[in-house]
């Protein structure tokens, strides 16, 4: 972890596999907090946080902007990732199978999260919260997923999921919530003799 700095940027390549990777990004004196990982392997554990302290507790102070970037690549990986402070951008490409992933941006303001998975059976659980400003964006290509979204107040939501799937049991749950706002575009292909699940609410 690095706190009190203006901007703190860190870089990590992971390569191999059952590794354990945490990382915490603290309160920044200006600038940004930014995390670029790249990770290739099977059964890791990756847990991602900007803004918060070494010990896991969120830092009231926190009030910067945050990027954050994720390329993983492998299978039965777990990844926790979670943004605090007043602006977030979170990208995040995945291609593998039976990946676990759990994205998170909370309050405040404008919060963008882009998520690009390919593979099969991979459970994704995509979180931003308030207040207001949101926009998500999953695209997810392979079989049998598992998608869980939820965007929160107040306002400005803002969603487009485009699913492709192949086979095998899939579900998607949206909830955007209020005050107003919403708005959302699922563009789902599904060749499951089964059907598949698709589940929205909005406020």
């Amino acid at each position: 972890q690095r706190t009190s700095q203006s901007g703190n940027l860190i870089y990590v390549e992971q390569v191999g596999d059952n590794n354990n990777i945490t990382i915490r990004q603290g309160v920044t004196i200006s600038g940004k907090n930014r995390i670029e990982l790249y990770a290739n392997g099977n059964s890791n554990t990756l847990n991602l946080n900007q803004g918060y302290n070494t010990n896991g507790t969120v830092s009231a102070n926190d009030s910067n902007n945050h990027y954050q970037y994720l390329n993983l690549t492998g299978n039965s990986n777990s990844v926790t990732t979670k943004q605090t402070g007043d602006g977030h951008f979170m990208e995040n490409t995945v291609s593998g199978n039976n990946n676990t992933l759990n994205f998170t941006q909370t309050d405040t303001g404008p919060k963008t999260m882009f998520t690009n998975t390919n593979g099969n059976s991979n459970s994704i659980t995509a979180t931003q919260s308030g207040t207001g400003a949101d926009y998500l964006d999953i695209k997810l290509t392979g079989n049998g997923h598992s998608v869980t979204t939820s965007q929160s107040g107040a306002g400005n939501h803002a969603a487009t999921i485009d699913l492709t799937n192949s086979g095998g049991a899939a579900s998607l749950n949206l909830n955007q919530s209020g005050s107003t706002g919403q708005v959302y575009s699922i563009q789902q292909s599904c060749t499951n003799a089964a059907g598949c699940s698709t589940s929205i609410t909005q406020p």
